[in-house]
């Protein structure tokens, strides 16, 4: 178990280059707003608590984790797991497609390589902490 929560530091290195398109990371994350400005938030799972243990303590918890991953993976699809629109994976796509499922970013514009679709087009809004979240802060 200890060698699969393991990470290469240089992978880690080449993910979080923005110029990179051979890596990506998908985290926890969760934004807070704290005086008015947004900003990461700490602590991103509701599970977190006890080193993870939290999680069996209230289904709560759960759900809320469960609501971030899909907004999570939702962002990261729609965002960032996308190529330059010149890349020849995209040879076949109309101008029309390449329109709406476009990003504009300042290298140029993006095409997702996974797009969203129907129903996943719908924004998946951050949870709000369940009430009673082990954590330091709440």
């Amino acid at each position: 178990m200890v060698s699969q929560l393991r990470f290469k530091a240089d992978e880690l290195v080449l993910a979080r280059a923005p110029k990179v398109y051979s890596r990506w990371m998908v985290a926890s994350r969760r934004d807070e707003t704290v005086n008015g400005k947004q900003r990461l938030a700490e602590y991103a799972i509701a599970c977190g608590g006890l080193a993870g243990f939290g999680g069996f303590f209230s289904r709560d918890f759960r759900e809320d984790d469960y609501q971030l991953g899909r907004r999570n993976a939702q962002k990261f699809l729609r965002d960032t797991f996308a190529l330059h629109e010149n890349n020849p994976i995209f040879a076949d796509w109309t101008a029309e497609q390449k329109q709406a499922l476009g990003v504009t970013r300042e290298e140029g514009r993006f095409l997702p390589i996974i797009a969203l679709l129907g129903d996943c087009t719908l924004e998946v809004h951050e949870p709000t902490w369940p009430a009673g979240t082990m954590t330091s802060e709440r």
